[in-house]
């Protein structure tokens, strides 16, 4: 049965969780391998499905974008590359999806299930990511490659968010929510990227910081030299040591990025021509201007992890949502409330620690005794979900986030 979108109001707590609710998911899933790069399994999309269908569509957008900004802080990669695709891919996804809902409810023929909705979704994320890889990062259409792969894990992955969410809000539109008494394990999680200190860049205003990134990332994309890039880089390593911080703390970000910096690498390596050969591979013949343009960029997308990692790493939360209100201000004019925003990815982020125990305790307890195989995951997701999605109003007053 198709489900039809209900325009209920949402208290800005309750959206605060749900947020924080995405990000564990989106940061759960980033600790996991993936063999294509872009490829995920879109845990936190089922959130903004749920929201979504529950909601309407302007909730299930903060949740979908704001989710992306308060994991991308927590691990470090605010304004990195990763986040430039997680971010614009995201608001395109959740823009289009409930465009074509909304078109489907007109035409009879084409109405759309959350499951149709979900797989749309993932199509259109995976292709705009893949298109900003493109157009900001690799600049070599080698990359397109991926199209085929990309697609097929839509319709496999979007197939099964949308069947997850399908089956929640099923159960949620019978109340058949259920409250467990859940044995709270120790908390396994612990937010060590904020790094307290009182160095230049700890004191540095956080509008400026920011800025400062934003104007790197604008004249990294605009200008391919590989001496203006080593450059930077100094830079960046005579800021790190002016935040008194450990270059290893910084550069960890990159670990989460070696699939993307892999790619931009050996792309233009084994892609590009030149007149200067270096060497004769079984691959291909490598030239010396593909060497240096595979050089420019991954050191591009480097620069930029590093920048973003030295900014969650000197800039508390308060700080933070302080700066994104600032930038967000202008916004304000054409209806956006940059107060509202601050407001929400400061509660979120003071709310998500409390939800990862809450979350993981539940997991503990739905699948203990039990095999782990498909069917018993796939049913204590959907009962994660459900008790999440029927107990946040009294999860988010325990935490009360400020």
């Amino acid at each position: 049965m198709t489900q039809s979108v209900v325009d209920t109001d949402i208290s800005p707590e309750r959206l605060s969780i749900l947020i924080a609710t995405a990000a564990v998911l989106q940061l759960s899933e980033s600790m996991l391998p993936y063999p294509i790069p872009g490829l995920r399994l879109g845990l936190a999309n089922i959130i903004s499905l749920i929201v979504f269908f529950q909601f309407g569509f302007k909730p299930a957008l903060v949740v979908t974008l704001l989710r992306t900004v308060v994991s991308s802080f927590i691990i470090g990669s605010f304004l990195s590359p990763g986040f430039v695709l997680s971010f614009t891919a995201g608001l395109a996804s959740i823009s289009v999806a409930a465009f074509c809902h909304r078109l489907s409810a007109h035409i009879p023929l084409l109405q759309l299930s959350p499951l149709g909705v979900g797989i749309i979704g993932a199509f259109v994320h995976n292709m705009v990511q893949l298109l900003l890889a493109y157009m900001m990062f690799f600049n070599h259409p080698g990359i397109f490659v991926f199209v085929p792969w990309l697609a097929l894990g839509s319709v496999v992955l979007g197939g099964i968010s949308g069947s997850l969410a399908t089956a929640v809000l099923n159960r949620l539109s019978k109340e058949s929510g259920q409250r467990y008494n859940i044995p709270v394990s120790a908390p396994s999680f612990e937010n060590q990227t904020y790094r307290p200190g009182d160095s230049v860049i700890h004191r540095c205003p956080v509008v400026v910081k920011i800025g400062f990134v934003l104007l790197t990332t604008l004249l990294t994309v605009f200008f391919e030299n590989l001496f203006f890039y080593s450059v930077l880089f100094f830079i960046i390593a005579a800021l790190i040591s002016l935040s008194s911080l450990f270059y290893g703390q910084v550069f960890s970000v990159l670990k989460k990025l070696w699939a993307i910096i892999l790619g931009a690498f050996l792309l233009p390596l084994f892609f590009n021509h030149g007149t200067q050969e270096l060497l004769n591979t079984p691959f291909g013949v490598i030239h010396l201007e593909a060497v240096l343009s595979s050089l420019v960029f991954s050191m591009r997308i480097i620069l930029l992890a590093l920048l973003s990692s030295l900014l969650a790493r000197t800039t508390s939360v308060e700080s933070f949502t302080t700066g994104i209100q600032v930038y967000l201000k202008p916004f304000d004019l054409v209806g956006i409330n940059s107060n509202s925003i601050a407001r929400n990815i400061s509660n979120a982020l003071s709310a998500l620690p409390g939800v990862w125990v809450e979350m993981r305790s539940l997991l503990v307890f739905l699948l203990a005794g039990k095999p782990k195989n498909f069917k018993t995951i796939r049913d204590a997701a959907i009962h994660l979900f459900i008790h999440l999605f029927t107990s946040t109003n009294q999860f988010s007053s325990n935490n009360e986030p400020r």
